[in-house]
């Protein structure tokens, strides 16, 4: 049984906070992959900026949609590959002792690929849910109200999926702390307290997106005045969107601890 006193939404932002200063210690991988993130987006910039306005030569050709959209999935899954290899990177220097170095972008061990392999399958864990959920709340309703209760169901179901997934968010340190992720474990360690874990995920996650939109539209207004500083400005924001993503990592340290300290003999 969970010791109440400790593991609560005050415990649980007490020692984020305590915890928190390890983002800041652990600063060369986020600078590095920072600068990674904005040399490929300024990349992608540059090509549509120079394919906007013609169809002529490679433009013509990287258009084509049979071409187009493998480099744009490409794309996608590098940008997906670099927050999730700056995460391990980040975890292993700051919980696992393992100190960061520029060699750890191309040599990466295996137990590493796996660790990224486990971070894809809990990303797709959010993502394929919340996806479901989106396009049944958008779409337009079913004029037969069984379909309509199908479609409610599922989206019932999906979002419940998604809490699911915060609540065992211990599991991800565990796992990352190159142990077994014990979902069952966890999930039977927080029965009755499961919602300390959620409330504080959708604080910080609530807290990530209006920062961003904040800081999206302050530096949308800067790169107008003053183009040259594009390079900069996006280095910033990816900066910071990893430093969020570290704080993210540090919360699942948290829970992981707690619920290893605070459970009643």
């Amino acid at each position: 049984m969970i010791n109440t006193q400790k593991y609560s939404m005050v415990g649980v932002m007490a020692r984020l906070f305590k915890l928190g200063g390890r983002v800041f210690d652990c600063w060369r991988p986020l600078a590095i992959y920072a600068a990674l993130l904005t040399l490929l987006a300024l990349t992608v910039k540059n090509i549509s900026l120079a394919c906007m306005n013609t169809y002529d030569g490679w433009c013509g050709i990287f258009l084509q949609s049979k071409v187009f959209i493998p480099l744009f999935i490409f794309y996608v899954l590098l940008y997906v590959h670099l927050f999730l290899a700056f995460a391990v990177d980040f975890y292993d220097e700051a919980f696992n002792a393992n100190s960061f170095t520029i060699k750890n972008l191309w040599r990466r061990s295996k137990e590493k690929w796996q660790k990224e392999m486990f971070l894809w399958g809990y990303l797709l864990g959010y993502l394929l849910p919340f996806s479901l959920a989106a396009k049944l709340l958008l779409q337009k309703a079913n004029p037969d109200w069984r379909i309509e209760m199908v479609y409610f169901t599922l989206i019932f179901a999906a979002l419940m999926f998604i809490v699911l997934m915060i609540r065992i968010s211990a599991s991800v340190s565990r796992y990352l702390s190159c142990k077994k992720a014990e979902f069952t474990l966890i999930y039977e360690q927080t029965k009755g307290r499961g919602y300390v874990a959620v409330m504080t995920f959708l604080v910080l996650l609530a807290l990530l997106l209006l920062s961003s939109m904040r800081l999206n539209i302050w530096f949308d207004s800067l790169s107008i005045s003053m183009p040259w500083v594009s390079g900069i400005l996006i280095f910033i924001k990816n900066s910071f969107v990893l430093a969020f993503t570290a704080l993210m990592f540090v919360f699942f340290r948290v829970q992981d601890e707690l619920l290893k300290n605070t459970v009643d003999k």
